[in-house]
């Protein structure tokens, strides 16, 4: 079969995951005995012209970018899969796209300008349900209100107006609680044409076994609505932890940690951070917002066999409820006080593995995701 992926890469000064899984992805494709082509858009070229806020923010207001309709038909492939089209592509144009065409929904940014659906600390859904103005009025785009303007207009009417929701013939959802969420507040039907189909990792070496000696890991950006800051505060000092990762409360974190046995790391490679978690007691996945998919950290604590210790709001929490690979917690209080106590670590580092092994390996994820390019090819001729 041939694929084409199309996305648009997040700036390499904030790693992300949907990056590492369009990577991933293309290459499970590719090992499988698929033809693929990935036609990509890198922020990081496009930032570096004069003008690229600008540009940008026109883009978003009028929905339309970097076109990839010329490779596209090039190509001439049997399925298109499209990812992230924000900032620098738009969805104008899968309207004139006459072919299978399937999209992934890594978050809420066809109805919240934050994509987060999470604001000062809550979940908030004012934007489909009051209107999207108050995504202005509460500066939700990076603190500003200028540059909020074009996604405000671009989520009105509760996504209504997006045109890759309306177009696609399949939508991917990372999670169940994914698409249950968006589906609550979008004015677009979803669920007739909707897949659940969560992420995978890459297989890794059998797991080594648990020393109790160990540190804690977290694993993620350093932000707020990732909840490491509170996670920091109640932390027990006595009890070891390694913070892998960088963002926007870094220095605020590190303040709080201070006089803590907290150890950061920085941003590191994939490969370095599944060392780290295999090396680990298990992870801490204090997240605060509906987390819409198994996060990769989470799939490297189950491919090196480590629990994990999360909050009940999140795609990580239903997991774990399913696979007991680890445990869930109504505050992050009782999540620490856990942490400093956790001794039955073995049989849910066993199910963790388990569960990597028949849901979150590339075999896994391509079986049925070829499945989902089927469904979404049938009533197109070829």
């Amino acid at each position: 079969m041939k694929i084409a992926i199309v996305h648009s890469y997040y700036s390499s000064s904030q790693p992300s995951g949907e990056n590492n899984a369009v990577y991933a992805q293309a290459k499970a494709l590719t090992d499988a005995g698929h033809s693929v082509r990935t036609i990509g858009v890198s922020t990081d070229d496009l930032s570096a012209r004069p003008g690229y806020p600008l540009r940008a923010a026109v883009r978003v207001l009028l929905d339309r970018g970097v076109s990839p309709t010329r490779s596209l038909r090039e190509f001439d492939p049997d399925v298109v899969h499209v990812h992230n089209t924000f900032p620098n592509i738009g969805n104008r144009w899968v309207m004139e796209w006459e072919g299978p065409l399937v999209a992934t929904i890594h978050n809420y940014r066809s109805v919240c300008a934050r994509g987060s659906l999470f604001r000062e600390g809550e979940p908030c859904a004012l934007c489909p349900t009051v209107g999207s103005a108050s995504a202005i009025r509460h500066a939700c785009y990076r603190g500003s209100r200028a540059a909020t303007v074009p996604l405000a207009i671009s989520t009105r009417s509760a996504g209504a107006h997006n045109a890759l929701l309306k177009r696609a013939d399949r939508l991917v959802f990372l999670s169940e609680r994914s698409l249950a969420t968006l589906s609550r507040v979008t004015n677009v039907e979803l669920k007739l044409r909707a897949e659940v189909i969560p992420n995978f990792l890459a297989a890794t070496d059998e797991p080594s076994s648990i020393e109790l000696d160990a540190p804690w890991i977290y694993v993620g950006r350093l932000a707020e609505e990732k909840g490491i800051l509170q996670l920091l505060e109640v932390w027990e000092p006595s009890t070891p932890l390694m913070v892998v990762g960088e963002g926007p409360v870094g220095d605020r974190a590190r303040l709080i940690a201070a006089r803590k046995n907290v150890h950061f790391t920085g941003n590191l490679p994939e490969s370095q951070v599944q060392s780290h978690v295999n090396g680990s007691r298990g992870l801490v996945f204090p997240s605060l917002w509906a987390e819409p998919a198994p996060a990769l950290a989470y799939l490297h604590a189950l491919a090196g066999g480590r629990p994990t210790l999360t909050l009940a709001n999140n795609a990580v929490g239903d997991h774990i409820s399913s696979a007991a690979s680890g445990r869930v917690f109504e505050s992050l209080s009782s999540l620490a006080i856990a942490a400093s106590t956790y001794e039955s670590l073995a049989l849910e580092g066993a199910n963790a593995y388990r569960a990597f092994r028949n849901e979150f390996s590339p075999d896994a994820w391509v079986m049925r995701v070829e499945t989902m390019y089927q469904r979404a090819r049938s009533g197109y001729a070829r």
